[in-house]
């Protein structure tokens, strides 16, 4: 069963690609009639990101366009050229406005990022631009005033961190590199430790960890619970980042499984997610998190078991991972990082101390305000991790290399995965 789901999970992606690549869609289009011209949206504010202090990104689901009501779920990438003080305020929020919708831009070569693809697996089908919200009505709900106050907490949490660690912290605790340089963003990426600045599997299971510890290790009917809804809680927080969604589904899924007195599988675990997430959104799976995270995932459950016992847990998982993703990173990104593999050891194990004692400060700072003692703590941790992955990037810390064909890629992982299958750790 273990096995036969996995390839039936790894069928349906291929083959959902095929289908795309081919021309046919695999959702509703938006309608071609309302794109190009000029009329009046309303809508309800799912998400907001402000890149900077004139421009605001709100994920706007929309309701109607020109008083036609849209029967399906239809969703803009709606971009702000004003400033705005309190982006908290918007969320879940009504909003009227007049803009020309467009479908976002497509890769004009093969192997270049395309964004439309991009904006699909976050299930936005097309993108508008305004000057201001002039018509915006504030939503009203207990559960709306939570939201708001958790994005306003975290607001203010990120402005009262230094600014010379703001951008790490909030990369690592919540996934944002909005505050992030991007001389720092792309030392990561080539030194194979930019995984770090998005909340993924290694974030969400530093935070279980954690929990488990300080609740009873026999799980009940309220300790799954707690666990739900800290999981859901951190993923809010961490703008429902794909990664940090599958690693909630498997963490919580075990939390059940352990509760029925049911092994947990990671890889059944792992494609049943993936499955759940296709059927929600096909587009899903061009989504780089949703792809390196389940690659990642694979690996340690094929890799893992070939990693001599000698070696701890932690770090057996992490090379695991790093194994699985090297092909990925090859053909995306055209680099080799050699130092990935040096570098990952101190700065994960790094990154598994700054980041619980970044969301208990967080925790404390919604309850008593700033803390003196852990922001100077947290920001010497993120410091250090700056100078360590820098340190050991030896240089370019990799080199360029041109991408293998897909077909290569693909054949390759198969390879790999049914070969390391049947091994245990030696």
């Amino acid at each position: 069963m273990r096995r036969k789901l996995f390839l039936f999970t790894l069928i349906t992606i291929f083959t959902l690609i095929a289908i795309d690549y081919s021309g046919i869609k695999l959702t509703d289009t938006y309608p071609e009639s309302l794109l190009k011209r000029e009329i009046v949206y309303e809508g309800k504010i799912i998400a907001i990101e402000e890149t900077s202090k004139e421009k605001t990104s709100l994920k706007v689901k929309l309701t109607s366009a020109d008083g036609n009501i849209f029967e399906d779920k239809v969703y803009m990438l709606l971009t702000c050229y004003d400033e705005i003080k309190q982006p908290w305020k918007l969320i879940k929020g009504r909003v009227c406005f007049r803009c020309e919708a467009r479908l976002p831009a497509q890769a004009r070569n093969p192997g270049c990022f395309d964004y439309r693809r991009h904006l699909l697996s976050e299930n936005i089908k097309v993108v508008g631009y305004v000057e201001a919200l002039n018509d915006f009505s504030e939503s009203k709900g207990m559960l709306d005033d939570i939201q708001k106050k958790l994005i306003e907490l975290k607001y203010r949490f990120s402005h009262s961190l230094p600014e010379g660690t703001r951008g790490i912290l909030m990369g690592m605790i919540f996934g944002d590199t909005s505050y992030l340089d991007e001389d720092v963003y792309e030392g990561f990426r080539k030194n194979g430790t930019a995984h770090v600045l998005a909340v993924s599997g290694l974030h969400v299971g530093i935070l279980y960890k954690w929990v488990r510890k300080a609740i009873s290790k026999r799980q009940t009917v309220i300790s799954v619970v707690v666990i739900g809804v800290i999981m859901i809680t951190y993923c809010f927080l961490s703008s429902f980042s794909s990664s940090a969604l599958r690693a909630a589904a498997m963490i919580i899924l075990s939390a059940i499984g352990s509760y029925m007195d049911r092994r947990y599988d990671m890889l059944t675990a792992a494609s049943l997610t993936a499955l759940v997430f296709i059927l929600m959104n096909p587009y899903i799976i061009f989504n780089a998190g949703f792809q390196m995270s389940f690659i990642a995932v694979c690996s340690i459950a094929f890799f893992y078991k070939r990693m001599p016992y000698k070696l701890p847990d932690s770090v057996a998982i992490m090379l695991s991972a790093n194994i699985g993703l090297m092909l990925y990173q090859i053909y995306v990104f055209n680099w080799f990082s050699f130092s990935s593999f040096i570098a990952n050891v101190p700065v994960v194990y790094l990154v598994s101390i700054t980041v619980p004692l970044g969301l208990a400060h967080f925790a404390l700072y919604c309850v008593v305000g700033e803390i003196p003692v852990l922001e100077t703590l947290t920001s010497a941790l993120s410091s250090l991790i700056l100078k360590i992955n820098e340190s050991l990037s030896f240089g370019s810390g990799g080199f360029d290399i041109i991408s293998p064909p897909l077909w290569i890629v693909i054949l390759l992982y198969f390879i790999m995965f049914l070969h390391f299958c049947q091994y245990k750790r030696a």
